[in-house]
């Protein structure tokens, strides 16, 4: 099994807790994104989609060490406005609030068997269109192991 197949498998495994969230998806990231029409894409929210990438490897004496960034692409949509999309109402858990479930679930979580826990890099703003009722997020994580 490739180190990215492990190291998603374990995130995705970590973040299921999500779905008592209100998540409609959890899935590998697959190009999800490039979707042309955007209302195609909006129906599979609030999501959460997980790809590990940038392997690096450096040697150390006679070691290696190897290191992998995993990213978490978190999307949500809400008619109800700006303030709805970002922090939630009774029909959608809010972007902030999934950032920070997917964060609790991960953050200094061992997702894969020799590789240390996962540490917290960072989260950005993929997309804000509140025009369109939506707003992606992206957040990485690294992880690193030694052979």
């Amino acid at each position: 099994m490739h180190e990215f197949q492990e190291i998603e498998d374990g995130a995705l495994a970590a973040l299921a807790v999500l779905n008592d969230q209100g998540l409609k998806t959890l899935d590998v990231y697959a190009g999800q994104l490039n979707v042309a029409d955007l209302s195609e894409m909006i129906i599979q929210f609030p999501c959460c989609f997980v790809i590990a990438d940038d392997l690096s490897h450096s040697s150390v004496n006679r070691y290696g060490d190897y290191s992998v960034i995993l990213t978490v692409i978190t999307g949500d949509r809400n008619l109800r406005g700006a303030e709805a999309l970002t922090r939630g109402d009774a029909g959608s858990p809010g972007i902030y609030k999934l950032l920070k479930l997917a964060r609790a679930a991960l953050k200094d979580n061992r997702v894969a068997a020799g590789w240390v826990p996962l540490e917290f890099k960072g989260d950005g703003c993929l997309v804000y269109a509140p025009d369109e009722s939506v707003c992606l997020y992206v957040s990485r994580y690294l992880t690193k192991r030694r052979k």
